[in-house]
């Protein structure tokens, strides 16, 4: 039901909306240049007149403006294992679950239920949709083919109605058959949003369809079984689970809208009063399946084991679970200055979740339908000041009422301040964000065929904070970052929870720089150290990447033709640490002590020919496997994929 209450109000305001609007032209007027964060080498050469301004919203409406790289500059290749520069944590082929080597990264997952988080880089939210504004509609395509079936496709279209509103639709496919046996993935993700910035009435509305499935074969019976001594092809290597996988699906849909009732101008003061409401439904369900068989024998030490001990139900294959989520917050804000330079807003939030799953055996069934309530008081304050260049956003929710989530608060601010630094522009931002929060239902009482527990948790309470400073024209930013958590819930080496009750904190501290070498080379570094409190928090306390790359313009004399070509090499390197293990029936990582992995490094080499509206690229990855005398993992007993090419293009198109 609340889909299509979604899907009906979504038309409603489309058709509202839509009349009555101006001449179709979606440069926004009121925003200077200057304002517009635009990497000067993304400047549309094809069609001078065509310029695409993105952003995302924070809290409050208010936006924040991400480059586009519409003219394809920057080398187009995307592996979700190598997101934000950094080698992650995965399961060896595409659509696998994948864990960020980044701590802070990995904390901020928390939207999502934890039942689905390891796949979080591929799914697609509400919080990740982008905003376009175009003088054009925009269209991009773009597909990646590589060995075992290997392939990425992505679509995108956005364009404006007229001058205030702006919709776009997004589609993507990640798909492999994995290098060895019962990896196969196949993960569909479509998004769909309206933005509506009229006089009175805003929108920005969503709406996220996620399908997963995936083959999860527990990983490779022992990892003394591949070394690069023993040239083994991957297919012929022992997995621990057979014809067993995940059946995910998520949809997230949300809206934001706004209407402004009394306003003042230039006779008495600028200011507006309206009401404001934000809904989101998003619903969770996701399906375990594995052989009634479970044992395998380790060929090495000659043991058996099953993989998982603590079985229930020897008949039942199947494990489903349920989350159904339905938020609605509304109230009053007041906005003052001509350009809303200040805002006010005050809530109520009304949250209403519902958990299923079901298990059974001979002697007993279990039907879990648990409705949870929650009512929070929510308050918001936006602000703009020097020119727009300093914004402040500051958020507060409190549940003071009774119910399960009793006492929960989340505090969060974002500071961001845009200024000159001698002949660069630098963007100084502050987050900072602290909550006290009751863990999810699941971890409390949960039943299958796999697992089961009934345990009493403390609230979880946390402080996350980062500080990030940029300059553009030097392209060198600095990050420092804190994260504090206090009763984190983690799993051991035999896959039962366990409860760190005092605070584990964990520091990091980052840079990264592009430097042009001459006329044709540059060079790009990044450099990320991390520090943990706790033993328990496995990761890497070195992570770099780097990036040298050569590009020169071709000119054909025959055809005067023209096109731009880049050659590069990318390399990362994690310190030794104990990469996590994982289990496919809670899909989620875990703690292993039986090896330390990583000091090893990742090469790849690639090209790619920019023509026109159009780039060719081809990449071949892992130049190093059997040359370092090691064994590459991506996770404990995951190895890694071997030497592969692939081949990928890109267009975009301006209709």
């Amino acid at each position: 039901m609340p889909k299509q209450v979604i899907l009906c109000s979504l038309l409603t305001f489309l058709v509202l909306t839509t009349h009555g609007q101006e001449r179709p032209d979606t440069a926004k007027r009121d925003v200077a240049t200057s304002k517009i964060v635009r990497a000067r080498i993304n400047r549309d050469s094809v069609i001078p007149d065509t310029s695409i301004f993105a952003w995302k919203y924070l809290p409050g409406r208010l936006q924040y403006e991400i480059s586009a790289d519409t003219n394809q500059i920057n080398v187009v290749y995307h592996d979700p294992i190598k997101n934000y520069n950094l080698y992650n944590v995965g399961l060896g082929n595409l659509g696998q679950p994948l864990l960020y080597t980044d701590y802070s990264l990995r904390v901020g997952n928390r939207q999502l239920h934890w039942s689905i988080q390891p796949y979080r880089t591929y799914l697609s939210t509400h919080e990740d949709v982008v905003i376009f504004n175009t003088k054009s509609p925009y269209t991009r395509l773009y597909y990646i083919s590589g060995k075992r079936k290997w392939q990425t496709f992505h679509f995108i279209h956005t364009q404006n109605i007229n001058r205030n509103i702006n919709f776009g639709l997004k589609y993507d496919i990640f798909s492999s058959e994995g290098i060895v046996v019962y990896q196969k993935s196949r993960n569909r993700y479509g998004s769909f949003w309206i933005d509506v910035q009229n006089y009175r009435y805003r929108n920005f509305t969503t709406l996220n369809f996620n399908r997963i499935k995936t083959e999860n074969n527990g990983g490779i019976l022992d990892s003394r079984y591949i070394t690069d001594s023993l040239n083994v092809e991957p297919r012929e290597l022992n997995v621990k689970l057979t014809n067993a996988g995940n059946d995910i699906r998520l949809f997230d849909g949300q809206i934001n809208h706004e209407v402004a009732i009394v306003r003042g101008d230039e006779r008495m003061a600028f200011f507006e009063v309206g009401l404001a409401h934000e809904a989101l439904y998003s619903k969770t369900q996701r399906k375990y399946y594995d052989p009634v068989k479970t044992e395998y024998t380790n060929e090495i030490t000659d043991e058996t084991t099953n993989y998982y001990l603590n079985r229930f139900n020897k008949n039942k294959t199947a494990d489903t679970l349920s989350v159904r989520r339905l938020t609605n917050t509304a109230g009053v804000f007041l906005a003052l200055g001509e350009k809303k330079n200040a805002r006010f807003s005050a809530m109520i939030k009304n949250v209403r979740e519902m958990y299923n799953n079901h298990y059974s055996d001979t002697l007993f069934e279990y039907q879990n339908d648990t409705i949870i309530k929650t009512y929070y008081v929510h308050y918001r304050f936006n602000a703009k000041a020097l020119n727009d260049n300093l914004t402040f956003v500051a958020e507060y929710s409190q549940n003071p009422y009774i119910g399960y989530r009793k006492g929960e608060y989340e505090a969060f601010t974002d500071v961001r301040f845009r200024h000159r630094m001698f002949s660069d522009t630098a963007l100084l931002s502050f987050q900072y964000k602290r909550y006290k929060s009751m863990p999810d239902f699941f971890y409390r009482n949960y039943y299958s065929n796999h697992y089961k527990w009934l345990n009493t948790w403390p609230m979880q309470e946390g402080i996350n904070t980062s500080l990030r400073w940029e300059l553009k024209k030097q392209q060198l930013s600095f990050v420092l970052q804190m994260n504090s958590l206090k009763n984190q819930l983690w799993l051991d080496t035999l896959r039962n929870w366990n409860l760190a009750t005092e605070y584990i904190d964990v520091y990091g501290a980052g840079i990264e720089k592009t430097q042009q070498l001459g006329r044709f080379f540059s060079i790009r570094a990044k450099v990320l150290y991390q520090q943990a409190s706790d033993t328990i928090i496995d990761i890497p306390q070195l992570a770099t990447s780097a990036t040298l790359l050569f590009q020169t313009p071709l000119h054909f004399k025959n055809t005067g033709g023209r096109a731009h070509l880049q050659i590069g090499v990318d390399c990362w390197y994690n310190s030794k640490y104990y990469l996590p293990d994982f289990d496919p029936a809670l899909n989620h990582f875990f703690m292993q002590r039986t090896m330390k992995l990583g000091n090893y490094p990742f090469v790849d080499i690639f090209a790619s020919a920019h023509i026109k509206r159009m780039v060719l690229f081809v990449r071949f990855e892992h130049i190093t496997a059997g040359t370092q005398g090691t064994t590459y993992f991506d996770a404990f007993n995951y190895p890694t994929r071997p030497f592969n090419t692939k081949f990928g293009v890109s267009w975009t198109f301006y209709d």
